[in-house]
């Protein structure tokens, strides 16, 4: 078979994950327990055992999104579904998992006459299941790609009550930011008296800074060191400025 890739265009798909979406931002919930970008594995556990559930757009007028059923994910091997992990100068590795349109025929043809159902008249019914039964077998040598619904990877957070960690990107990875939003009400407090003018730069305005902080309990504050450099800098943009 030639592998041709299709996908029909609903007018409102909603918001869609890839699989390698999924795989990342599984992997930023820290009950998933990886040190890894992607959570490959565990992703493919929770498709085989119904906890997620992906589709295919499929070229049926009557189920255009097929749902991809556990039993299908059973009998992939983790070989096979790391394809989601992008791999440059690899074809197979693109980010993607492509499924042949006749491997989901069994599961189509279930969902299509549970769909179409015996309230359907019977010349009626007869001609919706041929020109669907056509336009599906016309396309047997063609994929379709995988994606999860974002509704229903917000729905699986909310009954498991995982929260999604930020990405960190690479430069801040390992170093918590400062809690420097934190400190401007003591900084303003020690900065400007109550006339709105700048006080006179004192030695003990970091020490004092930092001991309201604690005494808030602000965590994670700056080095002294830190911090007095940067009321250097702030007293010199001051006087810069003009503003006394």
């Amino acid at each position: 078979m030639s592998e041709r890739s299709g996908s029909p265009e609903p007018s409102a798909r909603g918001r869609e994950l890839t699989l390698n979406e999924a795989a990342r931002r599984l992997a930023r919930i820290p009950q998933i327990r990886i040190s890894g970008k992607m959570a490959t594995a565990p992703l493919l556990s929770l498709l085989r055992n119904g906890e997620l559930a992906a589709f295919a757009w499929y070229p049926s007028q009557v189920i255009p999104r097929l749902k991809v059923p556990a039993a299908y994910w059973q009998s992939i091997d983790i070989a096979d579904f790391k394809k989601i992990q992008i791999q440059p100068g690899k074809k197979s590795r693109k980010g993607t998992y492509p499924i042949w349109v006749e491997s989901l025929f069994d599961t189509y043809l279930e969902a299509l006459f549970g769909a179409i159902g015996p309230a359907t008249s019977t010349d009626r019914r007869d001609e919706m299941l041929r020109a669907d039964l056509r336009a599906v077998v016309n396309c047997f040598d063609e994929t379709r790609e995988v994606s999860l619904a974002e509704s229903d990877w917000t729905g699986f957070l909310v009954a498991k009550g995982y929260v999604e960690s930020e990405e960190q990107s690479p430069g801040k990875r390992g170093r918590p930011e400062k809690s420097w939003s934190d400190l401007v009400p003591y900084l303003v407090a020690e900065i400007v008296g109550p006339d709105t003018k700048i006080k006179a730069k004192s030695k003990k305005i970091v020490e004092n800074i930092l001991q309201a902080a604690d005494a808030a309990g602000i965590q994670n504050l700056p080095a002294e060191s830190t911090l007095s450099d940067r009321i250097d800098v702030i007293y010199r943009t001051l006087t810069a400025l003009g503003i006394k």
